[in-house]
C-alpha cells in the first residue's frame, strides 16, 4: 500500500468575531461556521489522499487526537479535530489499474474570540492512519 498527499486540508479566511465558534470543511469540500465566525473570501478545501492498493481490499481509517495549530509568529492557537472522510472509517478498494483510490478527509477548527485568536496564518500538522486488512 503507497499513500499520496494530493491536497492539504485548509480552512480558508475568516473573522473571529467576539466570542468565536468553529469552521468546519467537509469531505466533499464544503465549508461553513458557528458562533461569531464569519467566513471570507479565500481558498479552502478539504485534504485529498490517494491510496494505491489493488482491489478488493479492505482498508481501515483512524483519525488522530485532536492537535493544536499555532500561529506563524506567535500569540495564539486553536484546536483542530481531524475527520470526517467520505469513506467513512473503512473502505474495500475498487479502482482497477494504476489502483488509485481517493479518500476525502474534512476536520473541524475550534476558534475563540479575537484576542485569543488574532489575525494570521495558523499551522499544524495531523496524523490519518489507514490499515490495510
Amino acid at each position: 500500500m503507497q499513500i499520496f498527499i494530493m491536497q492539504e486540508l485548509n480552512f480558508g479566511s475568516f473573522s473571529t468575531g467576539a466570542s468565536g465558534g468553529t469552521v468546519v470543511v467537509s469531505p466533499e469540500g464544503f465549508r461553513s461556521s458557528t458562533g461569531s465566525v464569519i467566513l471570507m473570501g479565500g481558498a479552502f478545501n478539504q485534504a485529498i489522499f490517494e491510496i494505491k492498493l489493488i482491489p478488493g481490499r479492505l482498508v481501515q481509517i483512524v483519525m488522530g487526537p485532536q492537535i493544536q495549530l499555532t500561529r506563524i509568529g506567535g500569540g495564539g492557537s486553536m484546536n483542530m479535530q481531524v475527520g470526517p472522510t467520505d469513506k467513512g472509517s473503512s473502505f474495500v478498494t475498487t479502482n482497477g489499474h494504476p489502483f488509485y483510490n481517493p479518500v476525502k478527509v474534512g476536520g473541524t477548527l475550534y476558534v475563540g474570540n479575537t484576542l485569543a485568536n488574532p489575525a494570521g496564518s495558523y499551522e499544524g500538522q495531523f496524523s490519518v492512519t489507514f490499515i490495510q486488512e
